[in-house]
């Protein structure tokens, strides 16, 4: 037979741990979540990263470089330096594997490339913008932290 000791350490942790599930049924979780995945029906979208103002009629596109594009970023080499970075990036995703990259010849003792999508980086590209961009994923509420929630009532302070 239980002890009166042992029967209530078992209800206070039961207890105690119908609270703490209940703490992440928050009532908007489940609306936030379809937002997301409305907004993302295909689920590969919720982080995109941008390779350059290169629009998909520019494939293959060729790297070319521009006076002071190795000068600090100012008003006055701003468009040069975004053509280095964007120059970077294409060699970067085309490590990943979402370009081809081959050479393309010498300008001014400086190489070009020439860069062309790859399957893989059809399969996760999105032109928006004249930009081109790559997405991946979904968002996933896990849970929401909240300390006061004035439509509801639920929260404290």
């Amino acid at each position: 037979m239980p002890t009166k000791a042992s029967l209530t350490t078992l209800l206070i942790f039961t207890f105690s741990s119908l609270l703490l599930t209940g703490c992440d049924t928050y009532p908007y979780k489940e609306k936030i979540q379809n937002v997301y995945d409305n907004h993302n029906k295909t689920g590969d979208k919720a982080l995109c990263m941008m390779v350059g103002d290169i629009t998909s009629s520019m494939y293959p596109y060729i790297t070319y470089y521009m006076q002071g594009q190795d000068l600090p970023y100012s008003p006055e080499t701003q468009e040069a330096v975004f053509n280095r970075l964007k120059n970077g990036s294409l060699h970067l995703f085309a490590g990943i594997g979402f370009f081809t990259e081959e050479y393309a010849g010498d300008v001014d003792g400086r190489a070009t490339y020439r860069y062309d999508l790859t399957d893989l980086g059809r399969k996760y590209v999105k032109f928006a913008l004249g930009e081109t961009n790559f997405c991946f994923g979904r968002v996933v509420v896990d849970k929401i932290n909240r300390t006061k929630d004035t439509i509801n009532g639920v929260g404290g302070g």
